[in-house]
């Protein structure tokens, strides 16, 4: 029940922002001009730096584990191409491909993961920190490049391959990442006020995103798609973390070790999955969809993850 009360509290005001969000465009409150504009400004601006944010404050060379990184990184390498290669097969919408993909995989690891990890360990989160400089780089990168490949016109694979190098120069998330990356690597500290000017404008990306997620949902799109809304969540919280965690304890990680690749598996779709969607011409609605139910259902299965863990002494 204790493990309940600790994902509910950092599931459910992801979930209420959401629901604002729909509360507010369905009474009129907010239009879709004012949803456009709140994307913009979360995918080039706000996202950005609170990525930077999270990536610079961490200590990176204090703790590193050659093999655990080398894990996280094939394991988001592999694991979406798989997605890719398997669903490419039964949807033929290469725009919902695109979106489904990215809710399949990419996690927000950095707001819920995290808070879970720090109600079981404190402040000793051993080796999360490189989980997540690992995992926000790969994130970004891998979903911006399966979706300008699905989101783009049919072309010959030389100019697919330029388009996708121009949408990772262009991504101002992945400029965010390796930014905040380098300081933390380095141990680059900027004045006081600096740092609030960064503080604050980081500290409103998740409720401007996910007001403006909670806006564009719609019940149509969701009946429309909901087998695909429901596989992506299933994927996303029960056959990705068993094939990390599997994976982890084959090579012999236990404890915060093990518990950093339920983090970075386990958790529900990340909140900037419907920004990135739209901005790489994917399908934003089923986006939203994804992240709705996989944020509903993830304080149960987050917490069925972690109570498995500790009955067998994995914690």
């Amino acid at each position: 029940m204790e493990s309940l009360l600790y994902s509910l509290n950092v599931t459910v005001p992801v979930f209420a922002m959401i629901a604002l969000g729909y509360l507010l465009r369905r009474t009129g409150t907010i239009n879709m001009e004012y949803i456009r504009g709140s994307n913009r400004l979360t995918f080039r601006i706000l996202l950005p730096v609170m990525l930077f944010n999270s990536m610079r404050n961490s200590d990176f060379q204090s703790l590193f584990d050659l093999k655990f990184a080398l894990l996280c990184f094939l394991f988001l390498l592999i694991f979406p191409i798989a997605v890719l290669l398997i669903a490419s097969r039964f949807i033929k919408d290469r725009k919902k491909l695109g979106s489904f993909v990215q809710g399949t995989f990419r996690g927000n690891s950095a707001v819920i993961g995290v808070s879970v990890a720090q109600n079981i360990y404190g402040e000793e989160l051993g080796l999360i920190p490189l989980m997540l400089g690992i995992a926000l780089f790969m994130f970004n990168m891998v979903s911006t490049v399966v979706l300008t490949i699905c989101g783009g016109e049919r072309v010959n694979p030389a100019q697919q391959l330029k388009n996708v190098a121009k949408s990772l120069v262009h991504n101002q998330i992945i400029w965010g990442v390796l930014l905040g990356l380098i300081c933390g690597l380095f141990q680059i500290h900027f004045p006081p006020i600096i740092d609030k000017i960064f503080n604050n404008i980081g500290g409103v990306a998740s409720v401007v995103s996910l007001n403006a997620a909670g806006g564009g949902f719609s019940i149509e799109s969701f009946r429309s798609d909901v087998g695909l809304i429901f596989s992506a969540s299933a994927v996303k919280l029960m056959v990705m973390p068993t094939a990390s965690l599997t994976a982890g304890y084959l090579l012999g990680f236990r404890g915060s070790a093990l518990f950093a690749l339920l983090v970075m598996a386990g958790v529900s779709t990340a909140t900037t999955s419907a920004v990135m969607a739209r901005e790489l011409n994917c399908d934003e609605e089923l986006a939203i969809n994804i992240l709705a139910v996989t944020t509903l259902l993830a304080a149960f299965t987050l917490t069925m993850w972690v109570y498995l863990l500790s009955s067998f002494g994995l914690l």
